[in-house]
């Protein structure tokens, strides 16, 4: 019980955002970073398919092959994400998928203008 009180808070707190999805490609987590990156309530998003976040629906594949895709570029309106994904892997077997992601807009601005 302690294990989940403190993930459930380092998810929380962290300031990158964090979507996980079960085998069936469902919201399982969508954490509040990810909540104010995204303009999402996880409320809405919770329990449906990971398709109605488009540019993360790659991580469908990741779930489907079991190999992490890293460093990937995410375009989310005028918003520029860099995203890890990676199965979840349980006893051997892939179980779901999570991405893991840190809004990299101001970055991108700045290395244009050099």
């Amino acid at each position: 019980m302690v294990k989940v009180a403190f993930l459930s808070s380092l998810l929380e707190g962290c300031s990158c955002g964090v979507v996980a999805i079960d085998v069936y490609g469902k919201i399982v987590l969508f954490n509040k970073a990810a909540e104010e990156m995204l303009g999402l309530r996880s409320e809405r998003v919770v329990g449906r398919s990971i398709g109605v976040i488009e540019p993360f629906s790659a991580l469908k594949e990741v779930l489907e092959r079991g190999k992490s895709r890293l460093n990937a570029r995410v375009e989310v309106g005028f918003s520029t994400f860099m995203v890890g994904m990676s199965p979840v892997v349980e006893e051997g077997k892939v179980v779901g998928a999570v991405a893991v992601f840190q809004d990299v807009t101001e970055f991108c601005k700045m290395a244009n203008e050099l």
